[in-house]
């Protein structure tokens, strides 16, 4: 389903309403704003809702049209956007990060492929700025590889091709979707934080709606260095196993599970190859296997990104916590979601005797 050329399609300026929760640095959410004053969209078309624990009225010098709301409650990232999108007068809703910069034909690009019969929702990557210290560096060269975050590395790395999306292909931080499909799909589930938009693009697909990566609205979205990037990594996977737990049925590839497999087989066949040559000997193969991984993720990383040697050496660490940190996330939301599925049923049950 290639669209070839934009000038064929007819243009489409619905009433959008930009949605960013902010909670960072005064000075990232300005060089957002700087990048939205800068769209080639009908500026009476845009309003821009920002979402905050703190006040930041004071801190907004801008042509554009803003309205402010207060997230009392903290930074619950759902329930932060699904107040935003009650209160947005727009026919579209365009979800970014306080952190994200956008190109001035963000919105006039993205709006066209809602012409797409059944589009619902579509969304680009989030690709590193231009300007990154070394540890941002390596960071990025992992997310943005197959080989190293598999399944998700679209989200980071622009794949040139525009094509129906599953709920692994697109990033929260540059979503369009149009209104009344976030109404049927019931929003953000405001308790499955973090992973909320991979269930809300499942629920948005049941509704009968399509989502579409779309690589023309790509935007530049800061890094975070390696040890940020890993915990987040760790804080993503407990959403994950929280999202297992509460809808398995959308959770069945093995292809989900297999970085805390891989966590499980090194923590138990280690351990056992001191003891048992068999054991040593899969452990072995399995080390060798994943050494094939790795090659081809600096293979990777040479042929899209950069020819620095340095990074051979330092990636494969990197890489490796990066896996596993997200694969115990994974288990750790499991179990936690399970003992909160458990205890909720208990407590059911002991007050329906009363």
């Amino acid at each position: 389903m290639a669209i070839k050329n934009l000038n064929d399609i007819p243009v489409y300026e619905p009433a959008v309403s930009i949605i960013i929760p902010t909670w960072r640095h005064s000075a990232v959410l300005k060089k957002c704003l700087a990048s939205l004053e800068r769209l080639d969209y009908p500026r009476d078309k845009i309003e821009v809702i920002l979402i905050s624990k703190d006040p930041v009225e004071a801190e907004i010098k801008t042509a554009l049209t803003i309205k402010c709301l207060s997230a009392h409650y903290g930074h619950n990232h759902a329930r932060m956007r699904n107040d935003a999108a009650k209160a947005a007068s727009g026919e579209m809703l365009a979800f970014i990060d306080d952190d994200v910069s956008v190109k001035s034909d963000w919105l006039t690009s993205g709006m066209r492929y809602f012409f797409i019969p059944g589009a619902g929702a579509i969304g680009g990557p989030g690709t590193a700025p231009a300007a990154m210290s070394f540890s941002e560096r390596c960071a990025y060269y992992t997310l943005a590889s197959p080989f190293a975050s598999g399944f998700t590395y679209m989200r980071y790395f622009n794949m040139g091709t525009l094509y129906q999306a599953g709920e692994n292909d697109l990033i929260l931080c540059n979503n369009m979707i149009k209104k009344d499909c976030f109404i049927k799909a019931g929003g953000f589930h405001e308790r499955q934080v973090p992973c909320e938009e991979n269930e809300l693009y499942r629920r948005i697909i049941d509704a009968g709606y399509k989502l579409f990566y779309v690589p023309d609205i790509e935007v530049e979205h800061k890094v975070k260095p390696v040890f940020v990037m890993i915990m987040k990594a760790y804080w993503y996977g407990t959403g994950r196993g929280g999202f297992i737990v509460r809808v398995p049925k959308d959770n069945r590839k093995p292809r989900i599970f297999i970085p805390s497999l891989s966590l499980i087989f090194i923590a138990t066949f280690g351990s056992l190859s001191f003891f048992s040559v068999p054991a040593r000997e899969l452990f072995i193969l399995y080390l060798l296997i994943y050494a094939g991984n790795m090659a081809g993720h600096i293979v990777f990383v040479f042929r899209k990104f950069t020819k620095n040697p340095i990074f051979w050496v330092c990636l494969p660490p990197v890489t490796v916590l990066f896996q596993h940190a997200y694969g115990l996330g994974v288990i750790v939301g499991i179990v936690k979601t399970l003992i909160a599925k458990n205890k909720h049923g208990k407590m059911s049950s002991y007050f329906r005797k009363y």
